[in-house]
C-alpha cells in the first residue's frame, strides 16, 4: 500500500521532502525510500521525469486529510456533549475571568513550548489583538490555541497551542482546532497559516495543513511571526463544512456506505454439514429431540470397545458394509467425521486461526517477515517518533542517557542486510526501541503512551514470526 501511494503521487511527495528538514538531501533520500519499497530502477526513473511537471492535483476535501482523525474528534465530542470539557473564546477584556485564564494558558504554553521566551508569550497571549480559545475539563484549564485574525485579508495566524501532558492523545488538541476552524469560518476567514516546528508537522498535518502555502504573498508577509528552524504551513477552511459536527458526518456516511455494501453484496450462504446425518431419521414428534438424543446415547454405549470414529475409519478403509441399526423401520447410513478445516465456508471466510498464519509465515524467510511487520508498524498512527533517528538538535542530552538507540530505518536497513538470523534478536531491537523512548521520557509524557500503545499493538503481530 505505501509502495502504491509513493508512486501515485511521487511529485508531492518529493516536493513535501523539498520543504522539510531534509531539502537538502530530499533527492537522494526519496531515491533510498524507493529502494526499501522495491521499486524498480526504471519505474523510478520514470517518475523522476514527472517532478518538473506544473500544477497539483488538490484534493476535494482539502481541510481533513489525516488519518486517525475522524476517531479522535468523535471522542472528545462526546465529552463535550457530556460535559466533561468545554471550551471558551477568550480575549482581554480586563474582566477577572478572562484574565484568570489568560494567565493559565500562559503558563501551559510555557511548560509546553520551553524554547519560546515566557516574556515573549505573555505579551502575545495578553495583547488585544489575539483571541484565545481556553478547553476546560472539570472546571480546570487544560490547554489552549492561541491565534491572531487578519480580517482584512481574510486569514488567520495560530501562534501556540498545546495541550498538559496528562491530557495528551486524547483528541483534544483536534477539538481545539475545530473549535478555532469553526468560530473563524463564521466571521469570513478563508485561511490559516501558522510555522510548526518539528514535533508539530505531524499533528498540523493530520488537521488539513500543507507546506503548500496559496495564500498571496504580499497578504502575509511581514505580518506572521517568523522562528527559525519552523516550517510554514496552510490549511484552506471550506465556508460549507460545519468543522464541529464533521466527525459525526464521517460516521453516517460509513454506516450509509456499510448498508449500501450489505444491500448490494450476496452473501455466499453455506448448507450445513451432516456430521449427524445417521441420527436425522428420528420421530417426527413433540419428543422427537428426546428420541435423537436417546438414539446418540445408544450409539456411544455400542462403540465403548472401540471409539466411533476408529471404527468408521477401518470400516471404511476395508470397504466391509457397516452394521446399521434401524429406528421406526428406517435405515440410519453411516458417516464419516468431518474436520471443521475441510467445510467450504471455512476457507472461503477466510477464517484463518493464529497456528495456520504461522505456517504461512513457515514458508517465507525471516528478513521478509521482519520488514512486512515494519510496514505494519509504520502505518500505525502512533508509532510515528519511531520511524527516524532522534535528532540531536531536538533531544541535546539524548545520547547521554540513551547509549544503544534503536529506530524502525535502523532495523529495516538490518532486515535488508540480513543481519537478523533468529526472531528472537529483531525482537531484542524492537523492544529496546520501545524501552528506549520509556526511560528517556517521563511516564505522563505523550512519548511514553505512544510507546506503550505501539508496543500493545505490534507484540501480537511479532508472536507469528517463524525463525525460517
Amino acid at each position: 500500500m505505501l509502495r502504491s501511494l509513493v508512486t501515485s503521487n511521487f511529485k508531492e511527495v518529493y516536493f513535501e521532502f523539498k520543504n522539510s528538514v531534509l531539502s537538502n538531501v530530499a533527492l537522494s533520500f526519496l531515491e533510498l525510500l524507493c529502494k526499501n519499497l522495491f521499486i524498480d530502477e526504471d519505474v523510478y526513473n520514470t517518475l523522476l521525469t514527472t517532478i518538473e511537471d506544473q500544477g497539483f492535483q488538490q484534493s476535494t476535501l482539502t481541510s481533513e486529510l489525516g488519518i486517525g482523525y475522524i476517531n479522535r474528534d468523535h471522542g472528545s465530542s462526546i465529552e463535550e456533549n457530556a460535559g466533561i470539557i468545554s471550551f471558551q473564546c477568550i480575549t482581554n477584556d480586563r474582566t477577572i475571568f478572562s484574565l484568570e485564564c489568560l494567565a493559565k494558558l500562559k503558563v501551559i504554553f510555557s511548560c509546553q513550548l520551553p524554547r519560546m521566551p515566557r516574556e515573549y508569550i505573555t505579551r502575545l497571549v495578553f495583547d488585544r489583538n489575539h483571541y484565545c480559545f481556553a478547553l476546560s475539563k472539570s472546571g480546570v484549564v487544560v490547554g489552549g490555541i492561541c491565534f491572531r485574525p487578519f480580517y482584512a485579508s481574510k486569514f488567520a495566524e495560530i501562534v501556540f497551542l498545546a495541550v498538559t501532558n496528562t491530557e495528551q492523545v486524547k483528541g483534544y488538541g483536534t477539538r481545539l482546532m475545530n473549535h478555532t476552524k469553526e468560530y473563524l469560518r463564521h466571521r469570513g476567514i478563508n485561511y490559516f497559516l501558522t510555522y510548526a516546528d518539528n514535533f508539530a508537522l505531524g499533528y498540523f498535518r493530520k488537521q488539513g495543513f500543507s507546506t503548500t502555502v496559496t495564500l498571496a504573498r504580499y497578504l502575509w508577509f511581514g505580518r506572521i511571526k517568523d522562528y527559525d528552524g519552523g516550517t510554514l504551513m496552510e490549511c484552506v477552511l471550506n465556508p460549507d463544512i460545519n468543522y464541529l459536527t464533521i466527525s459525526n458526518t464521517f460516521q453516517k456516511k460509513r454506516l450509509y456506505l456499510a448498508r449500501l455494501h450489505l444491500m448490494t453484496h450476496v452473501v455466499p450462504v453455506f448448507s450445513g454439514k451432516l456430521l449427524w446425518a445417521c441420527y436425522t431419521y428420528y420421530p417426527k414428534n413433540e419428543l422427537g429431540f428426546i428420541s435423537l438424543f436417546s438414539q446418540i446415547k445408544e450409539k456411544l454405549l455400542s462403540s465403548q470397545e472401540k471409539p466411533a470414529a476408529n471404527a468408521l475409519e477401518e470400516e471404511s478403509s476395508s470397504g466391509a458394509p457397516s452394521q446399521s441399526k434401524k429406528v421406526k423401520n428406517k435405515t440410519m447410513p453411516p458417516t464419516p467425521l468431518v474436520s471443521v478445516s475441510r467445510l467450504p465456508c471455512f476457507n472461503e471466510i477466510n477464517l484463518i486461526e493464529h497456528s495456520d498464519r504461522k505456517k504461512r509465515n513457515a514458508c517465507i524467510p525471516l528478513n521478509e517477515q521482519i520488514i512486512s511487520l515494519l510496514d505494519t508498524l509504520e502505518k500505525y498512527e502512533s508509532a510515528w517518533p519511531f520511524l527516524k533517528p532522534v535528532n540531536v538538535s531536538e533531544a541535546p542530552d539524548y545520547f547521554d542517557y540513551i547509549k544503544h538507540p534503536m529506530d524502525i530505518s535502523l532495523m529495516r536497513e538490518n532486515a535488508l542486510k540480513g543481519v537478523y538470523n533468529t526472531k528472537d534478536e529483531f525482537g531484542a531491537h524492537l523492544k529496546l526501541m520501545f524501552d528506549n523512548c520509556r526511560f528517556y521520557n517521563q511516564k505522563s509524557s505523550m512519548y511514553y503512551k505512544l510507546a506503550d500503545d505501539s508496543e500493545n499493538f505490534i507484540m501480537p503481530v511479532f508472536e507469528e514470526l517463524v525463525d525460517t
